[in-house]
C-alpha cells in the first residue's frame, strides 16, 4: 500500500487520516470482491503517466443528473469489447498528475453536433467547478479548454490499463493482470494499492508485439485464434492430435476429492478401459430427463498419500426428484436396482478389488492402470456470481501428472492440453 503525503495543515492531515481509517474496513471488503477480471460500471477513462486506464466508476457520479446532461444513449450507438458498461451518452476523460485528479475532456457518443459547448454544460453540472488553463498542465494541443480539478471527489476507483497495440482484452497475460485501487480525498490521491497475487504468466506479449502478424492466423472455422494460444502451441510443440484450451473444460461427470475439497475432473481415469461407459444399464427413461455428456454414472475419485483412488460410484439420478410421478417411480426403481452392485461393476471392469485404505478411512481401489495428465477445478459456488467483477473462467486450476496411479507432479495452470476427440468436440 503506497501513501501520498498531503501538503495541507496538520489539522487537515489529521482529518484525512481519520477519514481513511473510517473507510478502511469498507475498502477491505470491496477488495475481496474484486477478482482478476476487471469490471467497470462506466466508460470513463483515466490518463496516468501517459497510459490510459479503464475505471470502475465515474467521479462525476457524485452529481445526481450526470448520466443525462447530453441526452439519453440509443441502444445500438456504441459497441465495445471492453469489460465496461455503457453508462451514459458520453465518455469523461480524466488526468492523474502529481497526485491530483483532473477532468480534461468529454467525448459525446451520439449527437455531438447538438452540444457545441460541451465544456460549459459540464461546468453547469459541477456548479462551482470550472475548466482552467494551468501553466505546465494545459497545453493548447492536449487540453485546449483547460482542466477541471475534481476536488469534489472522495472515494475509491479501481483502474486497469487498456490493452496495448498488439494486445486484446482476451489475451491470457492481460486477463491475469489485477486492477489497481486508487483512493482519493477531495480529488487528491491518498492511497494506491497495486499489490498482486503471485501468478505465472505463461505468455509474454512482448514476443507477440515484435511479430504480431505471426500470431494472427485464421482458423478454418473463420474466427481468429487468440495470439497467446498460438504462442503456447509453438512453445509446447503439440502433436497433431493435441489441442490447447486457455480455460478449464471437462469432458467427464467424474469428481475428485483433494485436500478436503471436491473438484471437477477433465476426464475419467476409467476411460482407459474400452467399455467403461456401458458398465451400468441405461438410466434414461423413455420420457426421462436424465442426461450426461459421457456416461450415466459419476466416478468419485480421491488423492491420498500421492496415490489416485476410486472411492465410490454415484448417479446423476440421485440428485433431483422428478415432478412426474411415473418418472419419479422409474428413477427410484433404477437406483434401487443399480446401487447395491455398483462397486462390483467397477471391480469387474478394472480387475481390482475395493480394499480398506487407512488414509481414506474407507474401501477404495488404487488406480494403478492409469498414467496420464488430469486437470481439475473447483465447481462454481452458489455466490460466485454476486460480484459483477467476478469471472469464474479466470480462476487458475490444477494439472496433475499420474504414472501408474502415483501422482508425480501437481501445479497450478491456466491452460489445458488435451487430445483431439471429435466425439466430444475437442477442437
Amino acid at each position: 500500500m503506497k501513501q501520498f503525503k498531503s501538503k495541507r495543515s496538520a489539522v487537515d492531515g489529521l482529518a484525512v487520516i481519520l477519514l481513511c481509517l473510517s473507510v478502511s474496513f469498507g475498502l477491505a471488503a470491496q477488495k475481496q470482491a474484486i477478482s482478476t477480471d476487471f469490471h467497470g460500471q462506466t466508460i470513463d477513462v483515466l490518463l496516468w503517466d501517459s497510459v490510459e486506464y479503464m475505471c470502475s466508476q465515474s467521479p462525476l457520479s457524485y452529481f445526481a443528473d450526470y448520466r443525462n446532461v447530453f441526452g439519453r444513449l440509443t441502444a445500438d450507438t456504441y459497441i465495445s469489447e471492453a469489460p465496461v458498461e455503457l453508462d451514459k451518452n458520453y465518455q469523461a476523460k480524466w488526468l492523474l498528475r502529481k497526485g491530483v485528479l483532473y477532468l480534461y475532456d468529454v467525448e459525446i457518443l451520439d449527437g455531438a453536433e447538438n452540444y457545441p459547448d460541451r465544456f460549459r454544460i459540464i461546468e453547469e453540472l459541477t456548479v462551482r467547478h470550472k475548466f482552467v488553463k494551468y501553466l505546465g498542465i494545459s497545453s493548447a494541443d492536449q487540453y485546449p479548454e483547460g482542466v477541471m480539478e475534481a476536488w469534489w471527489f472522495t472515494g475509491f476507483i479501481y483502474v486497469k490499463r487498456q490493452p496495448g497495440p498488439h494486445e486484446t482484452y482476451c489475451d491470457c497475460r492481460y486477463l491475469m493482470e489485477k486492477p489497481t485501487l486508487l483512493f482519493f480525498t477531495d480529488g487528491r490521491l491518498r492511497y494506491m494499492d497495486d499489490s498482486q497475487t503471485e501468478m505465472t504468466y505463461y505468455i509474454d506479449n512482448n514476443e507477440i508485439s515484435k511479430n504480431p502478424g505471426k500470431y494472427e492466423k485464421l482458423l478454418k472455422s473463420g474466427y481468429k485464434k487468440a495470439p497467446c494460444l498460438e504462442l503456447m502451441e509453438e512453445k509446447l510443440s503439440l502433436d497433431d492430435d493435441q489441442v490447447i484450451h486457455h480455460t478449464f473444460q471437462s469432458f467427464s461427470t467424474d469428481e475428485i476429492r483433494w485436500n478436503d475439497s471436491i473438484f471437477t475432473v477433465s476426464e475419467s481415469p476409467l476411460s482407459f478401459f474400452e467399455k467403461y461407459r456401458d458398465i451400468y444399464p441405461n438410466a434414461v427413461p423413455e420420457e426421462g430427463g436424465f442426461h450426461s455428456r459421457e456416461k450415466n454414472y459419476i466416478t468419485r475419485l480421491a488423492i491420498a498419500g500421492e496415490r489416485l483412488y476410486i472411492q465410490d460410484i454415484g448417479f446423476d439420478l440421485e440428485k433431483t426428484a422428478c415432478s412426474d410421478e411415473k418418472q419419479e417411480n422409474a428413477r427410484i426403481e433404477y437406483l434401487n436396482r443399480v446401487r447395491p452392485n455398483r462397486l462390483q461393476a467397477v471391480e469387474e471392469l478394472t480387475g481390482k478389488k475395493f480394499r480398506h485404505v487407512p488414509a481414506l478411512k474407507q474401501n477404495a481401489i488404487p488406480a494403478e492402470w492409469y498414467s496420464g495428465t488430469l486437470y481439475f477445478k473447483r465447481p462454481p459456488a452458489q455466490d460466485d456470481g454476486l460480484s459483477p467483477s467476478f469471472n469464474y473462467d479466470c480462476e487458475p486450476f490444477y494439472r496433475i501428472t499420474v504414472e501408474k496411479g502415483i501422482v508425480k507432479s501437481m501445479e497450478k495452470t491456466a491452460y489445458m492440453v488435451i487430445k483431439r476427440n471429435p466425439a466430444y468436440g475437442h477442437n
